[in-house]
């Protein structure tokens, strides 16, 4: 997951890890929290970009939302093998 566009900048001040690399995680469980208002102040976007870099253990992938998604709402579905 990337959080923000092009906050390397921001040395990772807003952002607190609530998980650690490796570490599985079940749905609503909370990853990270951010100060969206120093992001904001930066000038830097809010977008955050979801990647999945481990498909071999992915068996199905459904994408449910569509465009801005509340705190806490579900983006979709992962099934893993």
């Amino acid at each position: 997951m990337h959080i923000g566009v092009d906050t390397v900048q921001l040395a990772g001040s807003p952002f607190t890890m609530m998980v650690s690399e490796g570490q599985q995680v079940n749905a609503g469980d909370a990853l990270v929290d951010v100060d969206w208002n120093v992001v904001k102040s930066a000038g830097k976007p809010t977008d955050v970009i979801v990647v999945f870099t481990n498909p071999a253990k992915i068996d199905k992938l459904s994408i449910t939302a569509k465009g801005a998604v509340a705190t806490g709402a579900p983006i979709g579905t992962i099934v893993t093998k």
